[in-house]
């Protein structure tokens, strides 16, 4: 009698116990991570250098809480990666619902792995809650060799964000082809964020940050693309670079990325550098683990991002405009625009299309990063309410605007009235694939050889244009599935394409395809063949294909010649155009 009741009391603390363990355990096997749909359409506040060994505790993510930090970056470097550190990481972020995209010591920079053993890496880590992706490399040469690798991690962690930070303008002969390979060899929908860094607060006190075309280069590749954007805000100085930034001179950096449309604001550093090769200051954060004199201000400019989050998570950044035009990047605003600054105005305009209703939105960025400013604007055709708390105000603003804006600060305004999105026009009135996305299942991504010069309107090979190439000695020997494809962003009517040979004219290069087909698609899943190649003798001529007329969105070249043959010559070609006619 006494032994039933001792198994009748201890059941139900087992059960307690068991229950207790599947609702807290950040490990749960049946726990299925959300990746990056866990920040959908929302602005993602991203800590880079955040806490790591002795500062990995309740006090700094407390800190970086009460900040809004959404999202911590590890790195590569060995002070991320203690075991203990990692382990304490991965609870806080549980306890404190900050996550984190992490990078393992078994990567050994991921291309040296299988597919099997990056999908095993992958596996381990999709059981954390915490943790939304992965660390995959900073300012890649050639980022291409990273897409097999994004690719694997995404089929067995569909949302997984895979962090690779690209070279800004300057670093490289060509960013945006650089950027838009990336995209491509990552495989459509698998790039999360298109991320930049630039650290534009040069060393001379008050100088103008040189930012602006950086900032449009990441805008339009994204729109392009459909892909989020991402980049790093400086908030620490190096002593022979950059300057100490103010809390203003962050502000404005910050808001210029949102008028841009990023959608991931990263403070490059959140906690103090210790023990570099470079010569930091402090960061957000100082070196014994305290708050910077900076903190509250950071704490004050993330609080009024995240009130709008809501609203600029879900719009893109269709038009940006500025009042003065000391930049070369940048345009000066219309004089019919449908707001019109006085001549005192010193300000960024940038017009925010919602992706899911016709909903409008207005951006109205203080240039001046010292001083707040009283700017007048006159409304022509539109009507505002204000929407910088994130909540629409009853107050409706018609025919002029009197408002102040504090130093590098923004606000943000519904417009309704006429409808102001620009109308969607092709890049060029005949030949629709130009400047179309691309995608395919290899690109060289080097020395003017990248998937978007096929469709960049150069017919023939240059220098900085030389078009697309799968190069032989970079292949998967297990890759069985060649093409190329266009994206022509809606379907559209067609009955001619052509396809023109790398080189010169009269001149070609004689890695021409061998063969090839040509499909089209409307959904990217189901592909009619309208055309075929076969190469007969030498190539002396530009091969064009004519055919009854086609809807479709996708055109897709399919490599058909001997495998062999593709790995010992590999294939090119330097433009592809298509037409109605």
């Amino acid at each position: 009698m006494n032994k039933i009741k001792k198994i009748v009391i201890v059941l139900p603390l087992i059960l307690a116990t068991f229950l207790l363990v599947c609702a807290t355990s950040c490990k749960d096997e049946t726990f299925i991570n959300k990746g990056e749909e866990v920040f959908k359409d929302e602005i993602v506040i991203s800590a880079f250098w955040p806490p790591m060994l002795d500062f990995v505790n309740d006090t700094q993510f407390k800190y970086m809480q009460d900040a809004h930090i959404d999202l911590m970056e590890y790195g590569s470097d060995p002070i991320f990666n203690d075991p203990d550190s990692v382990e304490k990481m991965l609870d806080l972020c549980d306890k404190y619902d900050i996550y984190v995209t992490i990078y393992d010591n078994e990567a050994k920079g991921w291309t040296d792995l299988t597919d099997e053993e990056i999908q095993k890496i992958a596996k381990k880590w999709m059981k954390y809650k915490g943790v939304v992706g992965f660390y995959i490399k900073d300012e890649p040469q050639n980022a291409n060799p990273y897409g097999r690798v994004t690719r694997a991690i995404r089929e067995v962690f569909p949302n997984a964000i895979c962090q690779m930070n690209m070279f800004p303008w300057g670093a490289l002969k060509d960013a945006r082809a650089h950027a838009e390979d990336w995209i491509n060899s990552a495989g459509y929908g698998n790039v999360s964020y298109l991320s930049f860094d630039q650290y534009p607060f040069g060393v001379a006190e008050n100088s103008r940050p040189d930012m602006f075309y950086n900032l449009d280069l990441v805008r339009t590749t994204g729109l392009k693309y459909d892909v989020k954007t991402a980049c790093y805000i400086q908030s620490i100085s190096n002593i022979k670079s950059y300057r100490d930034p103010t809390v203003s001179e962050t502000r404005y950096h910050t808001s210029a990325a949102l008028a841009y449309g990023i959608k991931n604001i990263k403070y490059f550093t959140w906690i103090t550098p210790v023990e570099r090769d470079e010569s930091f200051t402090n960061a957000i954060i100082n070196p014994d683990g305290t708050k910077n004199a900076r903190y509250d201000g950071i704490v004050d400019i993330n609080t009024k991002i995240k009130a709008v989050s809501n609203i600029l998570g879900r719009t893109d950044a269709v038009e940006i405009y500025h009042s003065t035009t000391q930049d070369p990047s940048t345009d000066k605003i219309p004089d019919d625009y449908f707001i019109k600054p006085d001549e005192n105005c010193d300000a960024i305009f940038s017009l925010m299309a919602d992706k899911y209703d016709e909903s409008n939105y207005l951006m109205i960025v203080n240039k001046d990063f010292i001083n707040s400013s009283k700017m007048v604007f006159t409304l022509n055709g539109i009507e505002l309410t204000d929407v910088t708390n994130g909540r629409e105000t009853k107050d409706i603003i018609k025919e002029r605007l009197d408002v102040t804006i504090e130093a590098g600060g923004f606000k943000l305004y519904k417009i309704t009235g006429n409808n102001v999105r620009p109308v969607y026009e092709d890049n060029d009135k005949t030949n629709i694939a130009n400047n179309k996305p691309v995608f395919s299942s290899l690109s060289l991504g080097e020395n003017g050889w990248y998937a978007c010069k096929a469709v960049d309107g150069i017919r023939y090979s240059t220098d900085t244009s030389q078009g697309f190439k799968i190069d032989a000695y970079k292949m998967d020997q297990d890759e069985t599935d060649f093409y190329f494809m266009v994206d022509l962003l809606r379907d559209v009517d067609f009955n001619k394409i052509v396809v023109y040979p790398c080189g010169q004219e009269d001149d070609y290069n004689s890695s021409y395809p061998k063969s090839y087909d040509i499909y089209v698609s409307s959904d990217r899943e189901n592909f009619d063949k309208i055309a075929s190649f076969k190469l007969d003798g030498k190539l002396n001529y530009i091969p064009t294909f004519t055919f009854d007329t086609v809807k479709g969105r996708y055109v897709k070249i399919v490599f058909t010649q001997d495998v062999l043959d593709l790995y010992i010559n590999g294939v090119s070609f330097s433009e592809i155009e298509i037409y109605k006619e």
